[in-house]
């Protein structure tokens, strides 16, 4: 068993998961970050056991499902890391008109909830940098995205590169 396997979809994880940390690129980690980074992995598993076999479905898969799970890892850790140094965040920053966007949605007391929460989360973030709801639903809602665009993005790798390997072979 190769015990270097998960090189690849480390490296390929953490540098995308350090991309994410720059406001601008931020915005697109899911659906563009991830998936590149998926076919990174799969590229430089490639280069890394020097094989210009077909890349099989199922690793394709594999690999981009590891690659997206470590960088929401990666990625939720930073940013729990940066908020903590900080006490603040896009949700503390945002949360007046988060609070204005929920009311004009007119959904009863759900909204008075979510706005309730929203708050003490807020709040936690301020007084310590630190809410524990805030990193259960950064962790999972990272991990649930980023591991279907980090599929996605390793079937696009498949598909390329062994596009690339049966155009050597001509």
């Amino acid at each position: 068993m190769n015990q270097h396997k998960y090189y690849p979809a480390l490296v390929s994880a953490f540098a995308a998961a350090v991309l994410t940390t720059i406001p601008g690129i931020k915005s697109f980690a899911c659906c563009l970050l991830v998936p590149a980074a998926s076919v990174l992995a799969l590229y430089l598993d490639q280069k890394f056991n020097k094989s210009e076999v077909n890349i099989s479905s199922n690793k394709a898969m594999i690999t981009g499902i590891i690659t997206g799970i470590l960088i929401a890892l990666f990625s939720s850790s930073l940013e729990i890391f940066i908020t903590f140094i900080l006490k603040s965040n896009e949700l503390t920053q945002t949360l007046p008109e988060l609070e204005v966007l929920l009311s004009q949605m007119e959904l009863g007391t759900v909204s008075e909830d979510i706005i309730n929460m929203l708050r003490n989360i807020s709040a936690e973030i301020n007084e310590s940098g630190f809410s524990i709801q805030f990193t259960f639903f950064l962790f999972t809602s990272n991990i649930i995205t980023d591991a279907i665009f980090g599929f996605l993005g390793g079937l696009l790798g498949m598909a390329i590169l062994n596009k690339q390997n049966n155009n050597k072979d001509l």
